[in-house]
């Protein structure tokens, strides 16, 4: 046998029997803090990350992470820590995907891992059916066209229940819940995943008084789950107002309120809340960013970062 990371690989055997093994190890600390991570950057991702396909008459499972094709190193992270899926490339939307579509392997590795944690945003709805239509598909009491019938019928209801709108994990808590309530029901590791996946470390020129002055900003946009970006607000002790743009809602903090942006510097140097994909290089040059623009005034090195963080924003839009 040879130990990696913290699983266990065992060469030459079956892949079921590696991923029991593997399972086991699920209650290392490491593979806690990865299994919350990963919930978080499956939160974050802008489309569905629980797909339920229909391919000429027979359903499949896939879980699937969405990420820019710039961004490969963060899946290729999630592929060697979880030891199983495939990444794949679509070159002409500069999408890349970390996969898994094998319903054994969704069993003994993806499930335990979001029964465990559950998801904060509104794909926790999204994970319940793509569960239910697994039941369905493991059911050998049941023909396929009886299967079919029973998934379209499951796809052919509301999502969401009545008054089904938070994940179960913060429907309990609101905009005015003491900060000890959302310390303890929230996860920073959790959080370290979704900021890798929706926040945005940014710098904007502005021009004042025939002078080109810079801020240095961050942002988290979602266009469903206000309220979990409320209490990421309160979390991050941000003091600026949740803004709707073009329908999305966003929270920004600038260098104006230097309390929270050196909050967010702290929070996110820590070595269990570092970023593993391209995000850590945005938020290293944004740090510096700050520094030289509050602490050790330099308006050219921040001009300098500014351009860098240009044409790396435009290369990960998202």
């Amino acid at each position: 046998m040879k130990k990696t990371q913290n699983w266990i690989v065992v060469l030459g055997l079956n892949n079921l029997f590696t991923l029991k093994l593997q399972r086991q190890s699920l209650n290392s600390k490491a593979q806690n803090i990865f299994a919350q991570k990963l919930v978080g950057i499956t939160d974050s991702d802008f489309y569905d990350s629980f797909c339920i396909e229909n391919i000429k008459g027979n359903f499949r499972l896939k879980y699937k992470i969405s990420q820019n094709i710039y961004n490969l190193r963060l899946l290729y992270y999630i592929k060697t820590t979880l030891g199983y899926g495939r990444v794949l490339k679509l070159e002409s939307k500069k999408l890349a995907f970390f996969i898994i579509t094998d319903r054994n392997i969704l069993k003994e590795l993806i499930f335990p891992i979001f029964d465990k944690y559950l998801l904060y945003s509104s794909k926790y709805f999204s994970y319940l059916r793509f569960k239910e239509v697994w039941c369905i598909l493991e059911n050998n009491n049941l023909t396929t066209i009886q299967k079919n019938k029973a998934i379209e019928k499951l796809l052919n209801t509301s999502l969401f229940g009545p008054n089904e709108i938070s994940s179960p994990a913060i429907s309990y808590l609101s905009e005015n819940s003491n900060i000890e309530s959302i310390k303890s029901s929230l996860s920073m590791y959790w959080l370290s995943g979704y900021i890798e996946g929706k926040g945005k470390f940014l710098t904007i020129s502005k021009s004042k008084k025939d002078k080109i002055i810079f801020n240095v900003v961050f942002e988290i946009s979602t266009s469903k789950d206000k309220l979990l970006l409320i209490l990421i607000k309160r979390l991050l002790n941000i003091t600026s107002k949740i803004i709707i743009e073009d329908q999305i809602f966003c929270l920004k903090t600038t260098d104006s309120d230097c309390v929270s942006i050196k909050n967010i510097i702290y929070i996110f140097s820590l070595k269990a809340f570092k970023f593993k994909g391209m995000k850590s290089l945005h938020f290293k040059l944004w740090k510096k960013a700050f520094f030289y623009n509050n602490i050790n005034i330099n308006p050219k090195k921040v001009e300098k970062i500014h351009k860098i963080l240009l044409k790396l924003n435009k290369t990960m839009p998202y």
